[in-house]
């Protein structure tokens, strides 16, 4: 029986990132979270983050409401901005959010966000999708 790699094998959220699968944007939800979360800073805070075990290109894919003034979201890695990615705002009467990150294996993609009015809250709501070229690893049997 031939040998296998174990740790390309068993390394999807076990024992750490790996670079021989890569990721391209696509229509797939690898990753998603739920609930939301606010601010009514003029200057960016992170949201939500999430950190990717596959080097490439990920969509990250928010909804975003405010109670009057608008405001801008903007994808960082490892806590900082990315050349080339430009901050997306949202009208006073909300929108999806969408961009794309091109990262390494083990990096962080924050979702940072800032009201443009200190008094006017800023809000990501509902589920936050995470798209990319790669399938789930796992597909449930029963539910």
């Amino acid at each position: 029986m031939p040998l296998m790699d174990n740790y390309l094998l068993d390394n999807h959220l076990i024992d750490g990132p790996v670079n021989g699968v890569v990721s391209q944007d696509g229509p797939n939800i690898v990753g998603f979270h739920t609930g939301n979360k606010s601010t009514s800073s003029t200057s960016f805070v992170k949201l939500k983050s999430v950190k990717v075990n596959f080097p490439g290109v990920y969509r990250w894919e928010q909804l975003f409401n405010t109670s009057s003034s608008g405001g801008v979201a903007i994808l960082y890695v490892n806590g900082a901005q990315v050349t080339g990615v430009n901050s997306v705002g949202i009208p006073a009467a909300g929108g999806t959010f969408s961009q794309s990150v091109n990262v390494n294996a083990g990096d962080t993609i924050d979702l940072m966000a800032r009201t443009n009015v200190s008094t006017s809250a800023f809000n990501a709501i509902g589920t936050s999708n995470l798209y990319s070229s790669l399938l789930n690893i796992t597909d449930w049997i029963l539910s």
